[in-house]
């Protein structure tokens, strides 16, 4: 029995962790830091390409001296690997400027974008920077042809927001739950 509960609990936490999970440009705005080393789904509209923040990505920070004895702050050949860009929501209510990904994943995607254009970004949060910022590394984009992008708390707090954060996990957890405990239930029963 300590081994089939042992399994059961592995797969919860497996399940629980690799699963994105949606939330909008205000949530990100707002509180990007709830969501640090977990895998997301935002809706937004695309704003532009913006470079001014890659040279502050962890990875791409250090210490670096050019041929000439240059010194700089950043890694300009890992930098050059990267693309930075800004979305928003429907309203222009929330922008978030902190979105970044491979140039060789996303450029092809990035290049036929425009102003406005409905995207759903699938990706990782990340401390970027030591003051509790967090950064969007951008795995995938897809289009997306419709023309309003629902705002999920447009007038919610953030009492309401943990709430909703409280009330999807439980939810989620419930279900899986029954699911393993009725496959252990018959795994038993047939014995």
């Amino acid at each position: 029995m300590k081994k089939i509960l042992t399994i059961y609990f592995l797969t919860i936490s497996i399940v629980m962790c690799s699963q994105e999970q949606r939330i909008s440009v205000k949530e990100l705005t707002n509180f990007g830091h709830d969501y640090i080393d977990k895998k997301i789904e935002v809706r937004a509209k695309f704003y532009k390409i913006d470079q001014t923040m890659i040279s502050s990505i962890p990875w791409v920070k250090g210490n670096w001296e050019s041929p000439e004895g240059l010194k700089s702050s950043f890694i300009p050949k890992e930098a050059s690997k990267w693309i930075g860009f800004i979305i928003y929501d429907d309203n222009r209510d929330f922008m978030y400027q902190l979105c970044f990904g491979q140039k060789e994943n996303l450029k092809e995607i990035i290049s036929l974008l425009k102003e406005d254009e409905i995207i759903i970004i699938h990706g990782s949060v990340f401390n970027f920077m030591e003051n509790n910022w967090a950064g969007l590394l951008v795995d995938k984009i897809d289009k997306e042809n419709s023309n309003v992008i629902p705002n999920v708390m447009e007038n919610s707090t953030i009492d309401e927001h943990k709430t909703n954060i409280s009330i999807s996990s439980l939810v989620i957890y419930i279900v899986i739950s029954l699911i393993i405990g009725g496959i252990i239930g018959y795994i038993n029963g047939k014995r």
